[in-house]
């Protein structure tokens, strides 16, 4: 047992330092995790995606908190030859120590390592590490130091129960502080479905009869994908584990650069009182893939980006727009998009404020492009000459970004039990080009039927589609869904991943009818 004083001590300093970086941040954990990110080779990185979907953040989140303990663990055995100091000396140690390791971390992971709350965890790290050795210590009948003897046996007991408590307290607080964050990261986004069949596991069952195809039988209309989607239902996507919280009465929005003549600074309640106009778009996420939930639809209320910059006097030497964000995030987009009537620094959400989660004060919408370039917790913005590379293309995703397009069936739900009296729905969607048609097939893709289309909210946003068929009871039917885009190209069945540039391929299920 007295072998495990100092590495017992280094869990109780590492737990102290976790609870501290949550309640102060940044975590350490989150620094670490970006470091990491930053040197995975981007295949590694979307094929994790793609196999762990939104699972990956919370195992990834708590392996860094796993790795932070061993290192403390393993940095506490550095106390180990000084454990006969006296208390204050063994204290004031143990924040040398903290000191030592604060310094490393700043050289290994960066500027964002040397924030004064990082600083100062490491600080306690090493004190409460340091503390924890000397109780244990003499819980375990250890000699403090030379002035010290053996306490009785009493004490000891006392100690020992002492040091428990202590350590169930740090870690009832790591356990909530980690609960609470893995919580919200359960909140980034709805779980996709299971990932679509081979057009090469779907056989011709000649269960779907073939009568009056498209027409629509009677469909209930909350069974549809909502054409809107609520702020709650918001699939939601962040490179952080702690999303940054903005005052709007200290936010405020700078245009700045070489290339514009009068730079500009804007409260949030300037930014508001500025002419506005309103879009409805959707947002798709590049990680998305076939069939995935990491696409939705809303109305986007803002200032165009366009009034922005020619207020500010851009410059003709510009020929991109680069955003950088609260949360270090940056991002660019080409010149022409930026002035784009439809690009827009947003601040309202389907008619309320940004929730916080999607940005809030405010953040940028374009249309056509994935939802990595659309930057949340906008702080500046700058015309360049040269596109900035951001945090996703930093990782090998497509720095054009521009939406693939892509049909979901949503009804059925796979495998459910359907009546005979059988209705197909989902959503289709291609960026600013639009959808023309969409057709499902139920026999391996040999024959495709037209499906009835919903006018989309604009031809910026995802279109439902709706098709009422008849199938045998007892029978299973298998179905894939294409589409169309506006310039009469159809979706591709070659199923790819999405990395780096979008999934492509067909959406499919399988159903049983009753």
């Amino acid at each position: 047992m007295r072998s495990l004083r100092w590495p017992l001590a280094g869990v109780f300093g590492s737990l102290a330092m976790v609870i501290w970086s949550f309640e102060m941040p940044p975590p350490l954990a989150q620094i670490l995790s970006d470091r990491m990110l930053s040197i995975t080779p981007g295949a590694l990185f979307g094929f994790l995606i793609d196999k762990l979907q939104l699972v990956g953040k919370p195992l990834f989140f708590l392996g860094t908190v796993g790795l932070e303990v061993v290192a403390g663990v393993v940095a506490a055995l550095l106390l180990v030859p000084l454990a006969r100091l006296r208390p204050p000396a063994l204290l004031a140690a143990g924040a040398a120590l903290g000191a030592v390791l604060a310094a490393l971390a700043r050289a290994l992971l960066g500027g964002e390592a040397g924030a004064p709350s990082v600083v100062a965890g490491f600080l306690i790290y090493g004190v409460v590490t340091a503390a924890a050795g000397l109780l244990l210590g003499a819980a375990l009948g250890e000699e403090a130091s030379g002035r010290y003897g053996q306490p009785a046996q009493g004490r000891r007991r006392f100690l020992g129960m002492a040091a428990a408590a202590i350590g169930g307290v740090l870690a009832a607080g790591a356990a909530l502080e980690i609960g609470r964050t893995l919580r919200g990261l359960g909140e980034h986004g709805s779980a996709a479905p299971a990932g679509p069949l081979e057009i090469s596991d779907l056989v011709d069952l000649g269960e779907v009869a073939d009568t009056h195809p498209g027409v629509v039988r009677g469909l209930p209309p909350a069974s549809l994908t909502p054409a809107l989607t609520p702020n709650r239902d918001f699939y939601v996507i962040s490179k952080n584990f702690l999303d940054p919280v903005v005052d709007a009465r200290s936010w405020s929005l700078r245009i700045q650069g070489p290339l514009v003549a009068d730079p500009v600074t804007l409260s949030y309640e300037q930014l508001r009182a500025l002419p506005s106009r309103s879009e409805y778009v959707t947002l798709e996420c590049i990680s998305n893939d076939v069939g995935g939930h990491l696409m939705s639809t809303a109305r986007w209320t803002g200032v165009p980006l366009r009034d922005l910059l020619r207020h500010a006097g851009m410059r003709d030497a510009a020929r991109w727009v680069a955003f950088t964000c609260a949360d270090g995030y940056v991002e660019s987009l080409p010149l022409e998009q930026a002035l784009e009537p439809t690009t827009l620094v947003v601040y309202l959400m389907n008619g309320e404020p940004l929730p916080s989660k999607h940005g809030f004060p405010a953040r940028i919408i374009t249309t056509g492009r994935y939802g990595m370039k659309n930057p949340k917790w906008l702080r500046t913005i700058e015309p360049v000459q040269a596109p900035v590379e951001g945090f996703w293309e930093k990782q090998g995703w497509s720095t054009e970004a521009l939406v693939k397009t892509t049909s979901r069936i949503d009804l059925p739900t796979e495998h459910q039990r359907v009546t005979p009296d059988l209705t197909f729905g989902g959503v289709a969607f291609a960026g600013t080009r639009g959808i023309k048609r969409v057709e499902l097939s139920t026999d391996g893709g040999a024959t495709w039927l037209p499906a009835e289309l919903e006018r989309p909210l604009s031809p910026y946003t995802w279109t439902l589609w709706y098709l009422t068929r008849q199938a045998r009871r007892g029978s299973q039917v298998s179905a894939l869904v294409r589409a169309t885009d506006g310039t009469g190209a159809v979706q591709t069945a070659a199923s790819t991943a999405s990395y780096p540039a979008g999934s492509t391929g067909y959406d499919a299920r399988r159903f049983s009818v009753d």
